[in-house]
């Protein structure tokens, strides 16, 4: 290995093996495309630049920075010349060619270059200026013709701006990157219909967000977030809210004027109640709180009979109030609570936890019938008492 340092203002990453009729078995199109965009990224730079050119071949792997005079040609013709008068073991290179006079291709070699490209993407992606950020979201260039953009798990710093010139995109996944903050240009996607945003560092959720008026599903879930902004209520086509594994001690309000809400996860927060004028939410379907901090079961529920499923599992609830009156419920988790009973529900309602197995609450009118019922039947299987003998006056 050897290492020789420079500044210079452009540099190309040249495959060694470009123009030989024979790759390695590990190379795959995905690795030729990220090759591709990492010379039209190097060539791109501003001068002054330090960059650092990597060459894989023959197991042997070294660096070298771009300089300004020398094009790659000329700049691999001069190292040949120095590494032979030195009697480097990189000698035997073709000096017109500029490459290795390769008598074999072996499957390493195309492995480990693939292997270096995802590295050069890691490596750029720590880079937080705009061009760094474009070419690890791969370039896009033109909207996919399913209206979808998905840059999940890229690493992304910084949302590549021109992403949002795509202004019929209908859904956009930037789930599991570095993202802090959105640019005021997202507002442009007015189509957007489905935005995920979860797993990042969004300590607050960013105003522009809440210009998109035609979002029917948010993730947010796995962020930093302690609050929601009041903003939030202009997305009134919202459905689906995730907001779970965040830092929220209470349920915002604002939640509770999303009208046409019917799926809330809100669970792995720190919530200790929930606010009173939830039961305003009459699209409400479901709703998840597990891994919370709920001492009692929320009373609002109580109150909410259009409610489909419960989810209250791990937290600290020690008793279930009935929730045999709310005539849609179809599932209630409770697990992992230490309760002292099973929540009564209504016959056909499924429940998961402790206890969840005995027999649900019946109907209050049919429970009375059957009580006066046995009753009169206890009362027919006594047997008759013996007559009291005469007294003597």
């Amino acid at each position: 290995m050897r290492e020789r340092v420079g500044k210079g203002d452009a540099g190309t990453l040249e495959s060694e093996q470009e123009d030989t009729p024979h790759r390695g078995a590990g190379e795959t199109q995905r690795g030729r495309r990220d090759r591709t965009g990492a010379r039209s990224w190097l060539r791109s730079l501003r001068p002054g630049k330090t960059v650092l050119i990597v060459h894989v071949e023959k197991n042997a792997i070294w660096r070298e920075p771009a300089r300004a005079a020398d094009t790659y040609r000329g700049k691999k013709k001069n190292g040949y010349k120095e590494s032979k008068k030195k009697g480097d073991k990189t000698a035997g290179y073709n000096e017109g060619e500029g490459r290795p006079q390769s008598r074999s291709s072996s499957p390493v070699v195309g492995g480990l270059r693939l292997a270096m490209g995802n590295t050069i993407r890691a490596f750029v992606a720590f880079i937080p200026a705009d061009r760094c950020q474009n070419y690890v979201a791969r370039d896009l260039r033109e909207m996919p013709l399913d209206r979808m953009v998905d840059l999940s798990g890229s690493q992304l710093r910084r949302f590549p701006v021109h992403v949002c010139s795509f202004q019929e995109l209908v859904k956009l996944y930037l789930s599991d990157n570095r993202l802090n903050s959105l640019p005021p240009e997202l507002g442009q996607l007015q189509n957007l219909q489905i935005l995920a945003l979860d797993f990042n560092n969004f300590k607050a959720l960013p105003q522009v967000v809440c210009t998109l008026k035609q979002l029917c599903i948010l993730y947010l879930g796995n962020n930093k977030l302690c609050d929601l902004p009041r903003e939030l209520s202009l997305l009134q086509n919202l459905r689906t809210l995730w907001v779970e594994a965040n830092y929220l001690t209470k349920l915002p309000e604002v939640v509770c004027e999303l009208s046409l809400l019917k799926t809330l996860h809100a669970g792995s927060n720190a919530l200790r109640l929930l606010p009173g004028q939830l039961q305003r939410l009459r699209e409400l379907r479901t709703i998840w709180l597990s891994g919370n901090l709920l001492t009692d079961f929320p009373p609002v529920l109580l109150h909410m009979p259009f409610l489909e499923i419960i989810d209250v599992d791990r937290n600290s609830i020690r008793y279930f109030p009935s929730l045999a009156h709310l005539s849609s419920l179809k599932l209630v988790i409770y697990d992992h609570n230490p309760c002292r009973n099973a929540p009564k529900v209504a016959k056909g309602v499924r429940r998961v936890g402790r206890w969840a197995e005995e027999t649900p609450e019946p109907d209050p009118r049919k429970a009375r019938r059957y009580a006066l019922a046995r009753e009169e039947s206890q009362e027919a299987q006594l047997p008759a008492l013996p007559p009291l003998p005469p007294t003597n006056s």
